[in-house]
């Protein structure tokens, strides 16, 4: 007889005989090896191991069978991530964490690592990945500056609330403390824009660790987690293999719903049977928790028109009688006019911004407010509360809903006939009639109207469309029509970082590689991540850029000549450079635009090159932001 122990790592093994007259041990160099100075042949196929004694002729008689039970620790967390139906992680390696890439290898085609040229741009990657995935995003980097350079990325998933799970490399137990190259206190610099987050010492606590990451990330608001891993806890720990199990359900979020009080339920159902001027006021929480049918089903049964924040864009078909589109600072005249009549505001998974409330004025704290918000925190933050409803919003307007027709009947409406639906159309299209001569101008520089107008042209009603923050974000927000309920949208509005939107996209397509996948961002943005057309290229990844090209920083540069009397400093970029030429230089199809003409055109040949695409359109610098609205 003999027995296999297990030392430090799985690819490490002391094996003693039952005479003793054979002790040894040996480390594993490919599927099998000969264990010639003590008569003793070895056969790995992981995770059986099988124990020969090879004296005399042939392989001689089989001593055992053994199940692998200690498993690296960086490989461990690999498996653990495919068990959690892990299939990409964004980031870059650092010398601290092969071991865990070494398990990421192993497990190709299944998980694959995305290398990407800036950690930034892969916290951005896996943050967009989970939104369109439903699943959490996942980014890795290593000790130092490789874990800091996802700081903005992992801001904006906090304050956007997507679960991304971080990953990030650190000097060896030994080392701390004793000025080793990059050491700083990344846990401390991160825990203000964590839901939680924990240094993992030991290489047995990885199990739990992780299970407790996915856990927080999905459930209640969703949002970034972060585990950091010291150096030799990945590279010489072992975890025992029993303890690689997962958590179901915590793989996709929402992974839990919280139910709303019923007593509040019915109060809330009293007001809003009570008011005249109902509406919706609809934000990223409805997305997130996917209660498209939820909003529309209570919408149609108040006849409430239903204004979205900029995060909840597609929580409604914009095409219904009853969708007045964004409202806020740069939202349309429309929106902001009927939220401002309301008499009583339902505010569903909002954080009421600035922005959307065109500066806390519409709704303003005159109304009767009833509000929805899975995290208690943001109840009463911006707004007095008469009623405070916490739970998802899923459940919570399927609560509100059934109260609501339980004590209103069987009455039917025709929204068609109903008189406030056709002041709702009537608004719509003296609005749309005021924008008309923008969104069809022939002029060139285009006007952000046309080039939005020719991308809805080019996009189907299920295709995906992720703007940046700034300009790129408020012109879609307020003109880009989404006709079909869902996540066919997306911008940063979170911390709102410019840069997100092109690397953003990538997540998305690879989360919807089915789907056509567009990035509509400034030449501001785009600078700052225009090296992913490499990893685009790489990984071969199809998607179009969009550059709205106003040679400038756009907003600030509005900002300055409204501020200062039309004197601007450091706004300006050269009208020489050329994004579509920086494109294929890497290997990408590029082209710049010459008249508005060509927008669609070009966008239906970027998609026939089969390579990823950036389309340049020069834009008016007359129409560096939409008209503002202040209360």
């Amino acid at each position: 007889m003999a027995y296999i122990k297990f030392v430090e790592n799985f690819t490490e093994f002391s094996c003693r005989s039952e005479d003793r007259k054979h002790d040894a041990r040996f480390d594993r160099s490919g599927s099998s090896v000969d264990w010639k100075t003590h008569n003793l042949f070895i056969h790995s196929n992981s995770p059986l191991i099988i124990v020969y004694d090879s004296r005399g002729a042939g392989r001689g008689t089989c001593l055992g069978e053994f199940i692998m039970v200690k498993v690296n620790a960086g490989k461990a967390i690999a498996e653990l991530l495919h068990r959690y139906e892990v299939e990409y992680v964004f980031g870059l390696p650092g010398g601290e964490t092969l071991s865990f890439y070494d398990g990421i290898r192993e497990l190709q085609p299944d998980m694959k690592h995305v290398l990407v040229r800036d950690e930034r741009n892969g916290a951005f990657m896996a943050e967009g990945y989970a939104r369109f995935s439903y699943k959490p995003g996942v980014c890795d980097g290593s000790v130092g500056p490789g874990t800091l350079n996802m700081l903005t990325g992992v801001a904006e998933a906090y304050y956007s609330s997507t679960p991304v799970v971080v990953l990030a490399g650190d000097v060896a137990t030994a080392f701390v403390g004793r000025n080793p190259a990059h050491e700083c206190d990344q846990m401390r610099i991160f825990k203000p824009i964590l839901k939680w987050g924990k240094r993992v010492d030991r290489a047995d606590k990885i199990p739990d660790a992780l299970r407790k990451a996915f856990r927080i990330a999905t459930s209640g608001k969703p949002g970034p987690v972060l585990l950091d891993f010291p150096e030799d806890v990945l590279l010489s720990g072992t975890v025992d293999q029993k303890d690689l199990f997962i958590e179901e359900g915590c793989g996709v979020y929402p992974s839990t719903r919280i139910s709303p009080d019923r007593i509040r339920i019915k109060e809330a159902a009293r007001l809003l049977l009570k008011s005249e001027r109902p509406v919706m006021f609809v934000g990223g929480g409805a997305i997130i928790s996917q209660a498209y049918e939820e909003v529309l089903s209570l919408a149609t049964l108040l006849v409430a028109p239903v204004a979205t924040a900029m995060m909840g864009k597609g929580v409604i078909p914009e095409t219904h009688p009853l969708s007045v589109g964004t409202p806020g600072t740069y939202g349309s005249k429309f929106a902001n006019d009927v939220v401002r009549h309301a008499d009583v505001v339902l505010v569903i998974g909002s954080r009421l911004t600035d922005y959307d409330t065109a500066k806390y004025a519409i709704p303003s704290a005159n109304h009767t407010i009833i509000q929805i918000d899975v995290n208690p925190d943001e109840i009463g933050k911006v707004y007095p509360a008469r009623v405070a409803l916490v739970g998802d919003a899923k459940l919570t307007l399927q609560a509100l809903t059934s109260t609501i027709k339980e004590k209103m009947g069987k009455e039917t409406k025709q929204l068609g006939e109903m008189p406030r639906v056709k002041e709702l159309s009537k608004l719509r299209r003296e609005w749309l009639d005021m924008m008309a001569p923008k969104i069809n101008s022939d002029k060139f520089p285009c006007t952000p109207h046309r080039i939005i107008k020719e991308i809805r042209k080019y996009l189907s009603d299920e295709d995906i469309l992720v703007a940046d923050a700034s300009t790129a974000g408020l012109w879609t927000a307020m003109l880009y029509q989404i006709p079909r309920a869902g996540r066919y949208y997306a911008l940063p509005r979170g911390i709102a970082p410019i840069g997100y939107g092109f690397p953003a996209a990538i997540g998305a397509k690879f989360a919807a590689p089915k789907k056509r996948v567009l990035s509509f961002i400034g030449d501001g943005g785009f600078g700052l991540s225009l090296t992913e057309l490499d990893t685009a290229v790489t990984t071969n990844t199809q998607l179009t850029v969009v550059v709205h090209n106003n040679y400038s920083l756009g907003f600030i540069k509005f900002a300055q000549n409204a501020m200062f009397g039309g004197r601007t400093l450091s706004v300006d970029y050269r009208k020489e450079l050329d994004y579509s030429k920086i494109a294929q230089a890497y290997g990408c199809f590029g082209r710049r635009i010459e008249k508005p003409s060509e927008i669609f055109d070009a966008l239906k040949e970027a998609e026939q090159s089969g390579k990823p695409s950036v389309i340049d359109v020069p834009e008016d610098q007359s129409e560096l932001v939409p008209p503002i609205t202040l209360g």
